[in-house]
């Protein structure tokens, strides 16, 4: 009896050792993901050397991180070389993605950038969902220097940032049913669209950028 007692005792004792955090917060909220990602950091590793080649990476993800925020956007998280975002508007994502992109025209990091629209599950500090996974796909299908969107995204462009897209494909893709309508963004002034863009873009140089290459 002695004994049973003592494990009863041992198993209250455990319970009361065990602590729970607060639970995550959940909701569903209509918004723009963005990702944009370095192209071939492996390459510009090889090219400058390890030293300068991380210094050239670090200062173009602080560049897409403060672009961001400029273009009043979250920055989610940081995935090696890449950037996750969220904002409020595919208006916003569409000129962080543009003015990261002029940020890095004439340096010789290359960045590639995918965003979608529409409604994600927010767990805390993250999200989650279709919307998700789609934004993630588009930009796994860009290259070098380009900015992809999505269907959804572009019908929830002004006027004047929806005629600086063009339709380049119908994308079937994994566990969906419909294709997905991708669309690049042309965002150099020698290409086919007038660039100029409705509101204020973030500096041609992101802070600190400019400053590393040229070291560099």
């Amino acid at each position: 009896m002695t004994k049973h007692e003592g494990s009863k005792d041992s198993v209250k004792g455990d319970n009361k050792r065990m602590v729970f955090g607060p639970m995550a917060t959940e909701k569903h909220v209509k918004l723009a993901v963005m990702f944009a990602d370095i192209t071939g950091s492996g390459r510009l590793l090889e090219r400058f050397g390890e030293e300068k080649g991380q210094a050239l990476i670090g200062a173009c993800v602080g560049a897409m991180e403060s672009i961001t925020k400029r273009c009043s956007g979250t920055v989610v998280k940081t995935i090696g070389d890449e950037i996750m975002a969220v904002f409020d508007s595919a208006d916003a994502a569409f000129d962080a993605a543009v003015g990261i992109q002029r940020g890095h025209d004439d340096g010789p990091v290359a960045v590639h950038i995918g965003f979608n629209y529409g409604t994600v599950l927010q767990k805390d500090d993250d999200y989650f969902g279709d919307v998700v996974n789609v934004a993630k796909r588009v930009v796994d299908r860009a290259t070098g220097d380009e900015i992809m969107t999505t269907g959804s995204a572009m019908k929830e462009l002004s006027s004047e940032r929806a005629s600086k897209t063009r339709h380049v494909d119908n994308s079937t893709m994994k566990n969906r049913a419909k294709a997905v309508k991708i669309y690049e963004i042309t965002w150099r002034a020698d290409e086919e669209h007038d660039l100029t863009i409705i509101g204020t873009l973030p500096p041609s140089s992101p802070d600190g950028l400019q400053s590393a290459v040229l070291k560099l």
